[in-house]
C-alpha cells in the first residue's frame, strides 16, 4: 500500500506548488472563482497543478502495479480500480470547476 501513501505525497506536493504559484502573482489560492474574469496568472497556476495531479494519478498507477505483481494479484483490482476514478474523477473536476480555462 505504499503507492497509496505516495500518492497522497504526490497531491500535497502539487497543491503546495499551487499555493506557491498563486502567492507569486499576489493571489490567494482558493479565492478565486472560475470566469471571464479570472486572471490569467490563475489559469496558469490552475493548469500546472492540473498537470501535476495527472502525473501522480500516472504515478500512482505504476507503482500500483508494482505491487499488484508483489502481492500476486491481491491488491490488483482494488489499486487499479481506484487510481484510474482518482485520475478520471480529478479531470472531470477541473474541467467543471475551469480549472483549465473552460467553463
Amino acid at each position: 500500500m505504499a503507492s497509496l501513501a505516495s500518492y497522497g505525497l504526490c497531491q500535497t506536493v502539487c497543491n503546495a506548488g499551487a499555493v506557491a504559484c498563486y502567492a507569486g502573482a499576489g493571489l490567494t489560492f482558493g479565492t478565486v472563482t472560475a470566469g471571464a474574469g479570472i486572471p490569467a496568472a490563475a489559469l496558469v497556476c490552475n493548469t500546472a497543478l492540473g498537470g501535476c495531479m495527472s502525473l501522480c494519478a500516472s504515478k500512482f498507477l505504476a507503482e500500483a502495479s508494482v505491487e499488484t505483481a508483489a502481492s500476486g494479484g491481491v491488491m490488483g483490482p482494488v489499486l487499479a480500480v481506484g487510481g484510474a476514478a482518482l485520475a478520471a474523477g480529478f479531470s472531470i473536476w477541473a474541467l467543471k470547476a475551469g480549472a483549465f480555462g473552460a467553463r
